[in-house]
């Protein structure tokens, strides 16, 4: 959601903000100028379902629903409504693992790549991970170089997380990350 906020500002140069279902159900009611893109992992939790029903009945301008479940709940319900644009993909990665590390990188790239061509603009983004990292292509080979570059973190009580306006959503990525594995102090 940050990232998608991002690249909407950057592109669209107007306001955006990512929000959590619960945020987004006990916030102001949204008004017919404005759009939203829910994203969901898998479709079937409570809350993205909850706010998806909580958005129905507020009528933004624009709903779109990008879940990396194809025929889920969200997808299901979405289906209901014509006017709910729909994206739905299974990832080739299979199911998502404790922190959902296969479907951020996935969804981050939809939207780096359909932003880029919503806005005529090439997406300079590489075909393989390993490019994009811009390690050797065996993933023996990027872990452990990954795995020696971080040594040193491993003895800090508290790491910084310095950033700017383009890296914000990988900082917020990696914050939550170190709370949700129990990691360290970030």
């Amino acid at each position: 959601a940050h990232v998608a906020s991002w690249l909407h500002q950057r592109h669209s140069r107007k306001i955006a903000k990512a929000e959590t279902p619960l945020e987004l159900i006990s916030s102001f009611p949204v008004g017919e100028d404005v759009a939203i893109l829910c994203i969901s992992a898998g479709g079937r939790n409570k809350d993205i379902l909850g706010a998806f029903q909580c958005l129905i009945e507020r009528e933004p301008r624009e709903l779109a629903i990008l879940c990396a479940k194809v025929n889920s709940p969200l997808g299901k319900v979405a289906r209901r409504y014509p006017f709910v644009n729909l994206l739905e993909l299974d990832l080739p990665t299979g199911k998502d693992g404790f922190l959902a590390t296969n479907s951020l990188l996935a969804f981050s790239i939809i939207l780096i790549r359909a932003y880029a061509a919503a806005f005529q603009q090439k997406d300079n983004l590489p075909q393989q991970l390993a490019q994009l990292l811009g390690f050797p292509s065996r993933f023996s080979e990027i872990r452990d170089r990954l795995r020696n570059s971080c040594l040193g973190l491993w003895e800090k009580e508290t790491l910084v997380v310095l950033h700017s306006s383009s890296t914000r959503s990988a900082a917020l990525d990696l914050e939550s990350k170190f709370t949700e594995a129990a990691l360290g102090n970030t």
